[in-house]
């Protein structure tokens, strides 16, 4: 009886290889050979699944395995091709890389200070008049927006966050346990990013801050009150997971706003993805410093 199975592994093994060398030229060329770290975890996966399954699928999966961790030495290699003008670069990843990273160098997020006060309620009333958002019974006629330091100190439950750039406050957003709201119910409060920091995704970062530690907090869920002014807010609101109330909760003393979100962060996947997403930052951290 004819054997097949080895011209089969064959075929399959040229098949890998040739698929996996425009891999690592593709991957070179969009992400730089930084990537690896996708290839390690990917190979490691591949290569666990060959040990517990049999026959040719064992083989393929060995095969993938070995091709994912043979593309992390090839990355290296084909960077170096890239240099000697063998492939082409991508000159606007380098651009944009290296423009990002300016970018991060100068900004820094931190807790709130006193000193921040002026610069923030500054911020804030500028954006109400600039949409024109109703300036009545809302954060632009909140006293507390003069005095948000004090406002979040005094309040063990809460934390506010800023983004400044050469002493210069961006925006700033936080959480706070508003009257009214449930035990395990926070509100985010005072999101908002002054006209020159927009597009840079400092306020998916603030906002993602401000949720994640909410939720380390003990919080369980998160209420937004907004307008329809910021429609761009609450678009990003809704694309986090938010969904709109009939109503309002609370009593933050914002009567003037039309639009009231909530959302549940009570999920312990969401742990577990925090988790990976730390671990695979420090990964990617100790691949640029050797990189």
């Amino acid at each position: 009886m004819l054997n097949f199975y080895g011209i089969i592994i064959a075929f399959a093994s040229f098949f890998v290889i040739g698929i996996f060398h425009p891999i690592v030229i593709k991957g070179e060329y969009y992400f730089s050979e930084k990537i690896w770290p996708v290839f390690l975890a990917t190979g490691i996966l591949f290569c666990a699944v060959s040990i517990f399954t049999s026959g040719i699928v064992s083989v393929l999966c060995a095969l993938i395995g070995g091709a994912c961790l043979w593309s992390i030495r090839e990355l290296k290699e084909q960077r170096k091709r890239v240099q000697k003008d063998r492939f082409p670069q991508n000159k606007k990843r380098s651009q944009n890389a290296s423009a990002q990273g300016k970018i991060s160098e100068a900004i820094i997020i931190r807790p709130i200070q006193k000193k921040d006060n002026g610069q923030l309620s500054s911020i804030i009333r500028a954006i109400f008049e600039e949409f024109g958002a109703p300036k009545e019974n809302s954060v632009y006629s909140d006293k507390a927006t003069d005095f948000l330091f004090e406002t979040f100190s005094e309040n063990k439950k809460s934390e506010y966050f800023v983004a400044e750039q050469n002493g210069k406050i961006l925006g700033g957003c936080g959480y706070f346990p508003t009257e009214g709201l449930p035990a395990d119910c926070a509100e985010i409060v005072k999101f908002y990013l002054c006209p020159d920091s927009r597009g840079m995704k400092i306020g998916t970062k603030l906002f993602s801050l401000a949720e994640e530690c909410a939720r380390l907090a003990g919080y369980k869920k998160l209420y937004i009150e907004s307008f329809p002014h910021f429609s761009s807010a609450v678009s990003m609101y809704k694309k986090n997971g938010f969904t709109e109330l009939s109503s309002r909760l609370g009593n933050s003393g914002h009567t003037a706003t039309t639009i009231h979100l909530i959302k549940e962060i009570k999920n312990y996947l969401h742990t577990i993805y925090a988790i990976v997403r730390a671990s695979f930052a420090i990964f990617f951290t100790i691949a640029y410093s050797f990189g």
